[in-house]
């Protein structure tokens, strides 16, 4: 089968919906900027979750009960897709200005240092990753006076450790806390530090 690569602008990451083609939610989920069509045009493995997307994964889990995609979590997964895919374009900039090997070396730890955390090149925005750069589903995005987290089954952390360690004042940011798709809504004693409040 023959297939062809169809990159995505930031427009089709917009006008993406919860019934929008299963591919296509997976390149948000994961900020991937090429789906795979066949020769007719067609997504490949359209809808076909049983055999093509792992059970259980945070994908999985996510975004293939459509019902339980809400609107808030569509909006902050298209915002992470953005700021990542500026990272992604001010990195591959920075690296061509590296001319030869020497200076690749000289730049080596510095890369190696930062890269559980990616900021946009005005320092507007951010992703702190809380388990590896490759993980897309345990995650902070700061972004535009809001801040969304992203966590999936078995995160643990804790807000003021997190505060100390990246320098960050939650209470100055609009906070959403995401398990899988689910906006949680939070602890309805006012008087608990750090409160989040309810949905």
């Amino acid at each position: 089968m023959n297939t062809i690569n169809k990159f995505l602008t930031l427009q089709d990451i917009e006008n993406l919906d919860k019934n929008s083609d299963i591919i296509y939610l997976k390149a948000l989920y994961q900020c991937e900027s090429i789906v795979c069509l066949d020769e007719n045009q067609a997504p490949l493995y359209a809808n076909n979750t049983n055999e093509f997307y792992i059970y259980q994964s945070s994908f999985y889990l996510s975004f293939c009960d459509r019902e339980k995609i809400s609107d808030e979590y569509l909006e902050a997964r298209k915002a992470l897709y953005k700021t990542y895919q500026a990272i992604k374009k001010q990195k591959s900039q920075d690296m061509l200005l590296l001319l030869d090997k020497e200076q690749k070396n000289q730049n080596k730890s510095k890369l190696d240092k930062d890269e559980y955390i990616l900021k946009t090149g005005d320092q507007q925005s951010s992703i702190i990753f809380l388990d590896t750069q490759d993980s897309l589903s345990n995650l902070i995005h700061i972004h535009s006076n809001k801040c969304d987290i992203f966590t999936k089954s078995g995160t643990l952390f804790n807000i003021e450790d997190l505060q100390k360690q990246y320098a960050l004042d939650f209470s100055s940011y609009q906070t959403q806390i995401f398990l899988y798709s689910t906006l949680l809504a939070g602890d309805s004693e006012t008087s608990t530090p750090l409160y989040f409040g309810k949905v």
